[in-house]
């Protein structure tokens, strides 16, 4: 992963990953395929968003981690224009599945 990622506009930053740079997602058998950093206009961050692929996906055979990090991305770009319209007022930190699925939500205090 970039160190630094890329920002789009003062509100958006993202972190692209090639099957190199994927991270593993602790504690579970996935990875982290996709990555946005959602801020305010003030550049509090509010919201994280993450897309996982799992290890019994890519080991389907049917799926490649290039394939998954391309899913993963169009996921992300979707769940971003979901959460950027109803920012919280603390900070939110989302994971979503290759379907688009939230399959678990934080809220918390902003950071």
């Amino acid at each position: 992963m970039s160190s630094l990622g890329r920002w789009a506009g003062d509100e958006l930053h993202y972190y692209d990953y090639t099957p190199d740079t994927v991270k593993r997602e602790p504690d579970r058998d996935a990875y982290i395929v996709a990555e946005v950093f959602v801020y305010d206009a003030a550049k509090v961050e509010r919201v994280a968003i993450r897309v996982m692929v799992t290890g019994q996906e890519l080991h389907s055979g049917r799926l490649t981690l290039d394939d998954a990090i391309r899913r993963g991305e169009a996921v992300r770009d979707r769940a971003i224009n979901k959460h950027r319209a109803h920012l919280p007022m603390g900070h939110r930190a989302v994971l979503c599945n290759l379907h688009g699925h939230e399959i678990e939500t934080k809220e918390g205090e902003s950071q």
